[in-house]
Formats: C-alpha cells, sequence, structure tokens
C-alpha cells in the first residue's frame, strides 16, 4: 500500500487463483497484465506480421503451416523465422515449400492437446500427436490413463445435459474454468450416450491387453484412437481384441 518510490518490484506467476485475498489484495495496489498464450490464428498473423517487417511475404498456408510444425510459442517461432529467413535470403516472398524444406517438426505436444484432439474426434490430430508423444517416450498405459479421465468427464458432462441442464449450468455445478468449461461441454454433444459406453469399454480392455502383453501396446493405443474418433471402428476395435 505504501511502496518504497526508489524501487520497482516485478512479480510473475505462471497461474494465479483471483479469489485467494493475497491475489485481490496485490491486483487492486499494482499494474498488472496478463500474457494469454497465442491461439493458433494470431500465432499465423503474428508470423505473418514478423516477416513483413524484415521485408518479407509468406502465404496464409505457409505461415498456417509453421505455426503446426513449431506451436504457438513466440519464442520458438522467433527461431523459426530467422532459420527460415537464412535459408531462403533473397527471397521475398515464401511459401509451402520454403517452410517445408527449412522447418523441422520441432513440436512438442503434450497429453492434453492429445486426448482434446480424440475428444474432437480429429483422427488426424489425434494420430499425429500421438506417434510424437510416443516417440518423446510417453508410456501407452498413461496415455489410455489420460483418455479415460478425459472421457469419464464427458459422460458425466452428458447426463447432466441429458437432465435438461444447460452449458453453464453443467460448468459451474462441476466447477470448471469457463473456458475450459465451454470446450467440454461442446466436446460431449460430439458424442452419443451409446458412443460414450462403447469408448468407455473400449478403454477397459485397451488397458487389460496392454497390462497383459497380450497385443504391442503401440498397435492398442492406435486402435483406441480410431476407436474413439470414428464410429465404424469402434465395433471392429472390439471384436478383434
Amino acid at each position: 500500500q505504501t511502496p518504497l518510490e526508489s524501487t520497482s518490484l516485478v512479480l510473475t506467476a505462471g497461474k494465479i487463483d483471483r479469489r485467494q485475498s493475497f491475489y485481490t489484495f496485490l491486483l487492486k495496489y499494482s499494474s498488472w497484465v496478463e500474457c494469454r498464450k497465442l491461439y493458433e490464428n494470431q500465432a499465423v498473423d503474428w508470423v505473418k506480421h514478423q516477416l513483413k517487417e524484415k521485408g518479407v511475404d509468406i502465404s496464409r498456408k505457409g505461415a498456417l503451416l509453421l505455426v503446426q510444425q513449431v506451436g504457438t510459442s513466440m519464442w520458438n517461432l522467433a527461431n523459426e523465422i530467422e532459420k527460415l529467413l537464412t535459408f531462403s535470403w533473397g527471397k521475398d516472398k515464401l511459401d509451402l515449400d520454403d517452410v517445408t524444406g527449412v522447418v523441422g517438426l520441432s513440436r512438442q505436444f503434450n497429453t492434453w492437446e492429445f486426448t482434446d484432439a480424440v475428444a474432437n474426434k480429429n483422427l488426424k490430430n489425434a494420430l499425429t500427436i500421438m506417434s510424437r508423444l510416443l516417440e518423446e517416450g510417453q508410456s501407452p498405459v498413461g496415455l489410455i490413463v489420460n483418455l479415460s479421465q478425459r472421457i469419464f468427464l464427458l459422460t458425466e458432462i452428458r447426463a447432466m445435459l441429458n437432465k435438461g441442464m444447460n452449458h453453464n449450468e453443467v460448468i459451474k455445478s462441476m466447477g470448471l474454468n469457463f473456458y475450459f468449461g465451454k470446450l467440454y461441454v461442446n466436446q460431449a454433444v460430439k458424442f452419443t450416450d451409446r458412443e460414450l459406453e462403447l469408448a468407455v469399454g473400449i478403454l477397459l480392455k485397451a488397458d487389460f491387453y496392454i497390462k497383459t502383453g497380450r497385443m504391442d501396446s503401440n498397435m492398442v493405443i492406435t486402435l483406441v484412437v480410431y476407436g474413439l474418433t470414428q464410429a465404424e471402428s469402434k465395433k471392429t476395435f472390439i471384436t478383434q481384441i
């Protein structure tokens, strides 16, 4: 409340709980800024802007590919932009081929992105992220656990929606962050009750077959991804194993 005028105190935090009295007090008596991670479309615009400032134009498809391969971290994108400029010296316009030839698959994915891709029924992204996670040493059993947690969450949300609760009521009842709550609710409505029932069965069998060694674990997790993202694959997966 009465800081020393000759002192500048800078505090940083990855995440805070504004409901706590300390943070309420701190924000009231300080200047603060929230630096959110860029969304993919914002990162694409940022890439185009950074290159334009250096006198180079890049197609939107080229910028999108760069972001998809590197991620939305501005630090990582800046490094890849410098690499792109170095290897494309003298060119004032860049496209998909330039990005493909220079930028490697340097993005590091996390398990949340994997479960999110599956919950959105995005087979292509789910398989891509799964392969990268397995290459990085992630355990198939661990991925099964993460998928189970998401499917159980969506099942609970679906049950509330079936009772007539609206989206906001579900989010509030479960104590979810509004942004993520909205995301989870939108994913829940993509599954029918029967699909969620089958999904639980797939995950239970997958866990059993991995732990008992009856099937290669990488094959099991691949079949699980197919089963959860494509309705026609669910019955095939269950009958085959």
